[in-house]
């Protein structure tokens, strides 16, 4: 455990520490070397792993693994253990030949060429025991490289643009809105499989100033959607989730509303008398049609709400928006897309677990059939984490979360936050430890956590600071003192507020009665127009009172 959001110490296990000295080496790359010191690369299923995603997403995830660590590393370096630089090797193997096959990405795969030859300029190094004072691994100068392929990419890429530029302003010349928005598309597409997201997001713009229908807009926003989310560009996506929602209720409004078509609560009697059958069975059509549409269109919505509350550090919105996929039918279609099954599970149990009470975690996860079954053969670990939250057996729980963190490092979603998760729920579950008591000795719960003393003592004076844990420490006797509950203090304080504003309200109501009763109480509903005229008439102003009721003359008057 550690007290701030940062991997935890070095072990005996670990790789020097004088790595976390090294000028230009980050904190990061040194909690990954010591995560990946003893990871068994060969456990590693990859096809599995690549049958899981498709397209663009499989390219982004694995270009992940390829850059965990940075190439060249910095002077003096260690180099990276041979599990991680396994791990990176295989990957760049991998995306080279699936950029070959399927797309015209040159300049990514000049990057992962160029990240080979720097990981076999770090593995001769090592295999020669060289002791050097440059730059371990040099930049590569893609010696390896399909120069073929590349001329072979870079000019169909070329002939293709050139294509659809001359249909472009053969267009445009003749104003046919249609073809423009199609080849402003066109170049979009183009564009992904050359793998400039950018240059798409550009082509897209200009495509729905061309757009003349419903249809055309849900259909280019959900484009867009599918592009952030398999390059993983979750910063840029919050207003595009609006415009598709916007574009989704416009051409099919959710049930119920009053723009539902056949039936909805904008029809009147006599326009559904006037149906015809024809119109019934088209309404009806129409109606199926829109709720599959709303299903499949609503899963990109939740992901992607899902994920930019997941970027945001927003973990309880992100544990919520992926618990709803699993009860809304799951991914579908969009399966692989952008992420799989197992990664809904996977973010719904981390952000559920750090957020959650044991009430929410039993039900989200635990009494879902949904959850259980999303979960791969080779995450039954989720399971055994849960389970041991639950029964207050933290110290497994922290161990189990410990062993998996090489795997979740691997996903590009959960990787930012991997530290802070082990944060949350070392925090929740050194509170749930000390809940139920009044004393607790610190080598006790280091005992029953797993740590040394010394931090449980530091992880329990920052939970005091930031108001977790009510109570203090005794640093004589090594005792953390709980302040003591008093449920009969508590009852007395909530009945008195409750007297309280009681006394006020009935105080208020007398106030009025009395000036009702008086004659001065101002009516706050506005005056009717035969009230304002009657009082207007001399005849009768004379005999009107504050309240507005005719008043008996009495005997001395008559």
């Amino acid at each position: 455990m550690a007290r701030e959001m940062t991997p935890p110490e070095a072990g005996p296990s670990s790789p020097s520490s004088t790595t976390q000295a090294v000028p230009g080496f980050t904190e990061q790359e040194a909690y990954l070397y010591r995560v990946f010191e003893t990871f068994d690369a060969g456990t590693f299923d990859w096809n599995a792993y690549q049958g899981t995603y498709k397209g663009r997403a499989l390219i982004v995830r694995l270009m992940h693994i390829a850059t965990l660590v940075r190439l060249p590393l910095p002077a003096n370096a260690p180099p990276p253990p041979p599990p991680l630089l396994q791990l990176m090797r295989s990957a760049l193997e991998r995306v080279t030949a699936l950029l070959k096959e399927s797309t015209w990405d040159v300049q990514t795969y000049t990057q992962a060429i160029t990240l080979l030859d720097a990981i076999d300029s770090i593995e001769r190094r090592s295999q020669a025991g060289m002791d050097v004072d440059t730059p371990s691994g040099g930049a590569g100068t893609g010696s390896g490289a399909d120069m073929d392929w590349v001329e072979t990419a870079r000019e169909n890429e070329k002939k293709e643009s050139a294509k659809l530029d001359v249909e472009l302003r053969g267009y445009m010349s003749n104003l046919i809105k249609e073809s423009i928005r199609l080849t402003y598309l066109a170049f979009g597409e183009l564009s992904l499989k050359a793998g400039s997201s950018s240059a798409a997001m550009k082509n897209f713009s200009a495509a729905r100033e061309y757009s003349t229908s419903g249809q055309h807009h849900l259909d280019l926003q959900t484009a867009i959607i599918d592009t952030c989310l398999s390059y993983n560009l979750i910063s840029s996506i919050s207003g595009h989730i609006t415009k598709l929602e916007a574009a989704l209720n416009r051409l099919y409004p959710a049930p119920g509303s009053d723009k539902q078509p056949g039936g909805g609560p904008g029809k009147s009697t006599q326009d559904m008398a006037s149906m015809t059958a024809s119109d019934v069975r088209d309404s009806r059509e129409r109606q199926a049609k829109g709720s599959a549409v709303r299903q499949k269109v609503g899963v990109q919505i939740r992901v992607a709400r899902g994920l930019l509350a997941l970027s945001n550090r927003r973990f309880e919105e992100a544990g919520r928006n992926f618990a709803e996929i699993g009860e809304e039918g799951g991914l579908n279609d969009w399966e692989g897309v952008a992420i799989s099954t197992s990664d809904v599970a996977l973010i719904t149990a981390l952000c559920v677990l750090s957020t959650g009470d044991r009430s929410r975690i039993r039900r989200v996860l635990l009494e879902r059939t949904s959850f259980r079954t999303s979960l791969e053969d080779s995450q039954t670990w989720v399971l055994d984490l849960i389970n041991a939250f639950i029964a207050a057996e933290y110290s497994k729980a922290s161990q189990t979360l410990q062993r998996a963190e090489p795997f979740l490092l691997l996903n590009p979603y959960l990787a930012p936050h991997i530290s802070e998760f082990r944060l949350l729920l070392d925090s929740r579950s050194i509170v749930q430890y000390v809940e139920p008591f009044l004393t607790v000795k610190i080598a006790t719960m280091a005992s029953s956590f797993g740590v040394p003393e010394s931090s449980m003592l530091d992880q329990i004076v920052d939970l005091i600071h930031k108001g977790k844990i009510k109570g203090k420490v005794d640093l004589i006797d090594r005792v953390l003192v709980l302040k003591e509950a008093d449920p009969r203090s508590k009852v007395i304080a909530h009945a008195l507020a409750v007297g309280k504003e009681t006394t006020a309200a009935s105080h208020a109501a007398l106030v009025r009665m009395r000036m009702h009763e008086a004659g001065i109480a101002v009516d706050p509903k506005p005056i009717k127009a035969d009230e304002l005229a009657a009082q207007s008439d001399p005849l009768v102003q004379g005999t009107v009172q504050g309240g507005g009721e005719m008043q008996q003359p009495s005997a001395v008057e008559a």
